[in-house]
């Protein structure tokens, strides 16, 4: 259960740092300008600056993020589909790993829960419940007659 885990949480952690350190950084850690299509070029302004980008794919936005010491170089066009996927590679793996410890630390309180249960039928569920008192009280008796 803890190996399973560890292995999705590290597959999480590979995950967020791609995310952080690639190219699409800029849609979380970057600013974000809404710029205005005319053609198929995205225009757009920063700081009193005025820039343009392609508009090549129907699936981006016209929501332009960018790196602020380097706007012209890291500007890209917001797209909801790359989005998505980054949440989904980056938060799948520790919502895995999430369940395995819950499911994993309840059925084991609920075999310790039926470990404790008086009467239980399971001889393996008694083992190490103490001496059972019928057997007690015959061995008082049987050491009292012989004294």
């Amino acid at each position: 259960m803890l190996i399973g885990a560890s292995v999705f949480f590290i597959l999480g952690c590979v995950a967020l740092l791609a995310a952080l350190t690639g190219p699409g950084r800029v849609q979380w850690t970057g600013r974000s300008v809404q710029g205005t299509e005319i053609g198929g070029i995205v225009y757009c302004s920063y700081d009193g600056q005025n820039y343009s980008l392609d508009s090549t794919s129907r699936f981006m936005s016209n929501t332009v993020y960018f790196d602020p010491s380097h706007p012209y170089t890291s500007a890209m066009l917001g797209n909801a589909a790359d989005r998505v996927l980054d949440i989904v590679t980056v938060a799948g793996p520790y919502a895995i790993a999430t369940i395995i410890l819950v499911t994993g630390t309840s059925r084991r309180m609920l075999r310790r829960r039926a470990r404790r249960k008086p009467g239980s039928s399971d001889p393996t569920t008694s083992f190490g419940q103490g001496l059972d008192p019928g057997d007690v009280r015959r061995l008082i008796e049987r050491n009292a007659t012989q004294s």
